[in-house]
């Protein structure tokens, strides 16, 4: 194993080492707390030295998994670190309590799950790390133990365990067709294999719950709201990215055309674009309005992604691209969450009130793609793709419409935190404060440091007027909209986090109640006769001794059902499942 692989395998394992000793060692807990934070800063150096961490193999781990950095790994390793980083150093004065260590050991564990995502080069390093991460976080979700939280945690750990049996079986299915379990060969099978659009469909369902896709993006809303806003600056600043990466690394984009996927991410993404600005303008609280901000900002990145299935010869590209929007994204939205902590936290005096209220407003300007912010750049250069799409007119007309709408979001962000009341109470120290402001001047100009084909282009007249109009547009609009609203007294109604999974778990929970009811009327007239034919049963098989006991416990009523259940599970469900292959064969 190269010398830098050891290096990076040691970043992953700090924070790792780190919660095991927070739960094993009570003594050292309170400076293990104060060093949790920090265990992020040695893979913060490792995406910026300049030292080539080409893949490495580790012999004897998981079949001799890989780690690695290229290009764009490097920066997602960048923007993941410092946000871990700035979060863990927001979250210490709440919860750095030596006899309640929980926050920060699964606070540790998501971490090195998610930079394990990051520097995985191999399927199942990959599927172990986002495993790790994803079921860590659950712990960062419920920390609150209020009903809300207990709730969007039920959900949460739903939509997970789903979204993990879906990728395990999209992975196993791409292993078993390029014989290998790096990513390169899995690209390249995936690209000729019969099955493609089976495991196009897992992989792109699988990670579009963590991405927010359509449909799949209910836990989102939920999650954001119920979280400690350290924990979800980190679930919306860099696990997120995770389902992101997930897609470039298996699906076969710069291998082969694929239109119809392509048109389908494509129509996804610009759906999510509107409809998570449209439902997040009826929201109330800054948290979920922001993760359905996410949801809209991960719809341009699901555009992207199906812009280059659709333009093999223009990935590298849209790689590049996807990269520079990617970090973009993570850097202001981590910023706003963490924004909110500082403007809830102020010191007294107007002053300090207005210093966190103006640090909020920078990243909410990159995030609308305001003129020379990293928006700006981010959103400039995948509007010079569209040409690639079917309907390069219509998306040049929707691209900066979706600019406009972001800005209508985050000034409708900026209400609500504006009359929020601060408490007064500074639970900042200076190291929060100096992370926070280095993270909102990273948002701002990040993407200016990541070498571009042609940088004087994204400076022209034409360039920034495209970003500024957007801008001026949504100030005009909001301001005229909520003038009207007021003076016809009109309230519009807030539309619930996790809109349309509300009505569909409510019926699923009326279905459930309905079932459990019909039960309880039908069931008890064939208790008697299953006990008696069980009974029986057990009579006639009664040559030993033990038969006996076995004959009272098996004769109640909830142990026969089960017993029901299993002849049912084992005898017909492979039926069910062998005969689809014998047809095929």
């Amino acid at each position: 194993m190269m010398i830098s692989g050891i290096w990076l395998l040691l970043a992953l394992l700090g924070p790792l080492g780190l919660a095991l000793l927070l739960m094993t060692w009570p003594s050292l807990r309170a400076g293990l707390i104060k060093l949790a934070p920090w265990s992020a800063l040695p893979a913060l150096l490792m995406a910026l030295l300049p030292v080539d961490f080409s893949t490495s193999v580790i012999p004897g781990l998981l079949l001799g998994s890989q780690i690695g950095l290229d290009d764009s790994s490097r920066y997602f390793l960048l923007l993941t670190s410092l946000v871990w980083l700035t979060a863990g150093l927001h979250a210490r004065p709440a919860h750095a309590r030596a006899e309640k260590p929980g926050f920060f050991i699964l606070f540790l564990l998501a971490m090195s799950g998610n930079l394990g995502v990051v520097v995985a080069g191999d399927i199942l390093s990959f599927y172990l790390s986002f495993a790790l991460m994803s079921f860590a976080a659950y712990g960062l979700v419920i920390h609150s133990a209020t009903a809300h939280a207990l709730s969007a945690g039920r959900v949460y750990m739903t939509f997970v365990v789903l979204g993990e049996v879906m990728l395990l079986c999209a992975l196993m299915l791409a292993a078993s067709q390029a014989q290998s379990y790096d990513f390169e060969t899995i690209r390249s099978a995936v690209a000729q294999s019969e099955s493609r659009n089976l495991i196009m469909a897992l992989t792109v369902m699988s990670l579009g719950i963590k991405i927010g896709l359509p449909g799949l993006h209910a836990t989102l809303p939920l999650i954001y709201r119920a979280a400690p806003i350290p924990a979800a600056a980190v679930l919306a600043g860099a696990m997120i990215n995770a389902g992101l990466l997930g897609w470039l690394r298996l699906l076969p984009a710069g291998q082969i055309a694929l239109p119809e996927w392509s048109a389908a991410l494509m129509g996804l993404g610009l759906f999510a674009a509107f409809y998570g600005v449209l439902v997040g303008l009826t929201q109330r609280d800054a948290k979920t309005l922001l993760a359905y901000s996410s949801i809209s900002q991960m719809g341009i990145l699901t555009f992207a992604v199906g812009l280059g299935l659709g333009a093999p010869q223009a990935w590298p590209t849209l790689l590049m691209i996807i990269t520079l929007y990617a970090v973009h994204h993570g850097l202001a939205k981590a910023a706003l969450f963490l924004g909110l902590n500082m403007t809830q936290h102020a010191r007294d005096g107007r002053h300090w009130r207005w210093l966190a209220l103006l640090g909020l407003a920078l990243p909410a300007l990159a995030l609308a793609g305001a003129p020379f912010t990293s928006g700006m750049v981010a959103k400039a250069l995948l509007k010079e793709q569209i040409y690639l799409a079917p309907w390069p007119v219509l998306l040049g007309w929707l691209l900066p419409l979706s600019s406009l709408a972001t800005t209508l979001l985050v000034i409708r962000l900026f209400y609500l935190v504006r009359s929020y009341p601060g408490n007064g109470e500074c639970q900042t120290c200076h190291w929060q404060r100096l992370s926070w402001a280095l993270l909102v001047i990273a948002s701002l100009v990040c993407v200016w440091f990541i070498p571009k084909n042609d940088e004087t282009a994204l400076l022209s007249l034409s360039t920034i007027w495209q970003s500024l109009w957007p801008v001026l547009g949504a100030m005009i609009l909001f301001f005229i909209t909520a003038r009207g609203l007021a003076r016809l007294n009109i309230t519009i109604a807030e539309i619930p986090a996790g809109d349309l999974f509300v009505p569909v778990l409510s019926a699923v929970v009326r279905l459930a109640r309905f079932f459990i009811q019909i039960t309880k009327e039908r069931l008890p007239i064939y208790q008697e006769q299953v006990s008696q034919l069980i009974a029986r049963l057990v009579h006639c098989l009664n040559g030993h001794h033990g038969l006996a006991s076995v004959e009272a416990r098996t004769g109640r009523w909830p142990i026969a059902i089960i017993l029901v259940l299993m002849l049912i599970l084992t005898f017909i469900l492979p039926g069910l499942l062998i005969a689809p292959s014998s047809g095929d064969g």
